[in-house]
This record gives C-alpha cells, sequence and structure tokens, in this order.
C-alpha cells in the first residue's frame, strides 16, 4: 500500500531503506500512477510524500527513545494521517 495519507507499517530501519530504494525505482521509471493494494490509485506525487514521511520516520526511529514518544512525534510530523494502527504496529517492531 502505497497510502500517501496513511500511516505506514515499517519493520526496521533497513525495511525503510529499502522500501524508499523501491519507491525511487518507480520514479526513475516516470510511472504516472500508482496501482498498489489496499488503497487508491495514486500518482507519483504519492511516491514523493511517501518518500518524505519514511526519511522523517526513520530520522525520528533515531532519536525517540520508545515506541510512546516515537508515535506522538509522527502524530505531530502527520497530523492528517490515517492508519495509527499501523503506526502502532511500527512502534511496537522499531522499539521491541
Amino acid at each position: 500500500m502505497l497510502g500517501a495519507d496513511v500511516h505506514s507499517i515499517l519493520a526496521s530501519k533497513a525495511h525503510m531503506d529499502a522500501t524508499v530504494a523501491h519507491l525511487k525505482t518507480f520514479k526513475a521509471k516516470n510511472y504516472a500512477y500508482v496501482l498498489s493494494s489496499h488503497y487508491v490509485p495514486e500518482t507519483i506525487v504519492a511516491v514523493d510524500a511517501k518518500i518524505a514521511y519514511i526519511e522523517k520516520a526513520k530520522s525520528l526511529a533515531t532519536t525517540e527513545k520508545n515506541a510512546d514518544s516515537f508515535i506522538s512525534a509522527m502524530k505531530e510530523s502527520f497530523p492528517k494521517y490515517q492508519g495509527e494502527n499501523y503506526l502502532a504496529m511500527t512502534a511496537g517492531m522499531l522499539y521491541k
């Protein structure tokens, strides 16, 4: 799921790096649309938004000390995002 306005399930910093690398291939191929599962068709602009989201998540995963502070910081950074359950899943995997 791409979901430019939805939190993502990100299992680790390595997973974040791999996802960003994969999304950059969409840009390199100059795709006009992304048809991902569990969400609506999106334009390549959504890819840029998701890359920025993941990069911010990785940064916060480095600076925040626990799952609760990570979740709070992500909500502050992305206040209109849906899928808080995905955010909680990410935090659970990052802060075992």
